[in-house]
């Protein structure tokens, strides 16, 4: 029985080894056949031992498994041609997101620049017709009031939609700086902003308090809370009074700030929708919004690295939450 050269050295050792310490052995060596040329081998041994412990023979089997060496050979390049072919497409992936990502700021670039470019002749649009309301009040028949009405008023809510869009491009390119933001001032500042709007719906705000800090952009979260906010005033049945409670909890590394009204709800199916550009769920007629307040939302914290959500049932309100990392002392 011929062993292959280069496993001689290994051979000669595996069996001194074996017969030195008395430990059963197992090698593999490629042993030459008269067809077949070498074939890999498993070759086993056990020491066989009389009643005084001391070995007296040895117990040894041969096996051919050069087809089992050739299988693992095959399956050992199947997974490195897997791997290769897995970098390849990573590669090839990480290109095309980064393509991606350019085209998509590009785009929000050009849809920032468009929305403050509309904005000069809208206001033109919208100040003629005012114009035209006061100063020609006298010669207009009611047709024409209304189309005049309609005309300004259109530019109106035009304005506001380009204002949105503009507040959700500039969120793209922002540069944000990071710190320890206590939400109990963001909250109060807030409430003020909005004091107008909230007099005139005569809704009722509860902040459940003192709220902790969280880890944010203070601009940014203060955006989104405004947002929010706004929303839970809106959308509320008729001649309901918005009520609206603002509390938090805070858990291992996290805080989750809750917004929770008294609106006409939303359906489980539009959970995601409604944070996506010009996303809406009634007619303008029968409530006011851009379809971007929401979209905003969820642009700021994703940009802020934190999570946004809702839970909610036609007719039982909504609870809108987000998730921010909590802050550390000093941070």
């Amino acid at each position: 029985m011929a062993i292959h050269p280069d496993d001689e050295a290994r051979a000669i050792q595996a069996m001194r080894n074996a017969l030195r310490t008395g430990q059963p052995l197992q090698l593999e060596t490629r042993i030459k056949h008269k067809e077949d040329g070498y074939r890999w081998h498993l070759s086993r041994a056990l020491p066989v031992r009389d009643q005084s412990g001391r070995i007296v023979r040895w117990f040894g089997t041969t096996t051919d498994i050069e087809d089992q060496k050739q299988v693992e050979e095959d399956l050992q390049s199947a997974k490195e041609q897997l791997a290769h072919h897995a970098q390849h497409l990573e590669r090839r992936v990480a290109e095309r997101t980064a393509k991606l990502q350019q085209t998509i700021r590009s785009l929000e670039g050009v849809l920032y620049h468009l929305a403050h470019d509309l904005r000069a002749p809208l206001r033109t649009m919208a100040g003629f017709g005012q114009m035209l309301a006061e100063t020609g009040e006298s010669r207009l028949d009611e047709t024409g009031k209304d189309c005049v009405e309609r005309i300004v008023g259109g530019a109106e809510r035009m304005d506001i939609l380009i204002k949105g869009l503009l507040e959700y491009g500039r969120l793209g390119h922002l540069r944000l700086s990071f710190s320890r933001v206590d939400l109990n001032p963001v909250v109060e500042n807030m409430l003020r902003q909005l004091g107008r709007e909230i007099k005139v719906r005569k809704a009722t705000v509860q902040v459940v308090g003192p709220l902790p800090a969280v880890r944010a952009d203070p601009a940014v979260l203060s955006q989104v809370l405004i947002q929010l906010l706004r929303n839970a005033l809106t959308f509320v049945a008729p001649d309901v009074a918005p009520r609206v409670r603002i509390r938090a909890e805070q858990r291992e590394e996290t805080v989750r700030l809750w917004v929770e009204d008294n609106g006409i709800g939303i359906g489980k199916e539009h959970w995601e929708r409604i944070f996506r550009v010009f996303e809406r769920l009634h007619r303008t007629d029968e409530y006011t919004g851009t379809g971007i307040g929401l979209a905003i939302v969820f642009k700021g914290m994703e940009r802020m690295g934190g999570l946004a959500g809702v839970e909610s049932q036609p007719g039982e309100g909504s609870r809108f939450w987000l998730e921010l990392p909590v802050a550390t002392e000093g941070k």
